[in-house]
């Protein structure tokens, strides 16, 4: 599929040297990310009771992480190139703003297991955990709060340069723009509020995590866009987006992939 959307976006930038301009607009709009559900088997690390204290067996669990979506922005520049009287091409440079809240939800605890608290996934350190970690047993009804997650854990924010490479067609003298094609998401800020254990202090801290290890540096997706003009050189723009990649690195099955709705105005400067 990436190989598909490479070979548009090379044909796109050649047809457009042999296009002449037709529109060039800015344009300003709120999105909003739907990230659906993803839930994986994990094992986790459980402290028994023992004739000297504590001590840990590993058990199978399910993580079932929720994505709380929340509004963020965009801006974008576009140039439109006409082939025909009434279809062109269109392609730009933007910035994108998501935000979202992740929580995970650790489910599908054996028997006798469900009342003890889980402290890690196995082999990771105790102060490693993210988010907000809820413990549920689904067979029983039961669960914990393991880590009391403040207001802000989980509140994740993403910046991506977006450059979309699309086709599009002229309705009702130009009043109605529809277009369909690809875009391009290169992710220059990653942000998510975690909780750690301090060993110094024996506490549980909050902390701002911005490194970008753990996310996709780039995302491909599929996008169609409608501009209603309301005025010669104002218009109302939707635009849906579809990532074939997930959000995050990862071997799993399921992995996070986002939809994002945006609306907005454009300005036609030519």
């Amino acid at each position: 599929m990436r190989k598909t959307l490479l070979i548009v976006f090379m044909f796109a930038v050649v047809m457009s040297g042999y296009a002449q301009i037709k529109r060039i607009a800015v344009k300003a709009s709120a999105n909003y990310p739907i990230i659906p559900d993803v839930t994986n088997a994990a094992y986790m690390n459980a402290p028994i009771p023992s004739s000297t204290g504590y001590s840990s067996t590993t058990v199978a669990a399910s993580i079932r992480q929720k994505f709380q979506s929340k509004v963020g922005g965009a801006f974008q520049s576009t140039i439109d190139y006409q082939l025909s009287s009434r279809f062109f091409l269109s392609t730009g440079l933007g910035i994108s703003y998501l935000r979202y809240k992740r929580s995970t939800e650790i489910g599908s605890l054996p028997v006798g297991v469900e009342s003890l608290v889980i402290t890690s996934t196995s082999g990771v350190s105790i102060g490693s955990m993210y988010g907000s970690i809820t413990g549920v047993d689904s067979d029983h009804g039961l669960g914990a709060i393991l880590v009391t997650p403040s207001d802000k854990t989980g509140n994740t924010s993403l910046v991506y340069i977006q450059a979309p490479v699309m086709a599009g067609v002229a309705l009702l003298n130009s009043k109605l723009l529809l277009r369909v094609g690809a875009t391009f998401s290169t992710l220059i800020y990653a942000s998510e509020h975690k909780r750690r254990y301090n060993v110094t202090s024996f506490t549980v801290e909050n902390y701002k995590d911005t490194s970008k290890d753990s996310y996709t540096p780039i995302v491909a997706g599929a996008a169609l866009q409608v501009t209603y003009q309301m005025l010669p050189k104002v218009g109302v723009d939707f635009t849906a987006n579809r990532s074939f990649s997930s959000i995050y690195k990862t071997d799993d099955a399921d992995k996070a992939k986002s939809a994002l709705l945006s609306l907005g105005l454009s300005y036609s400067l030519r």
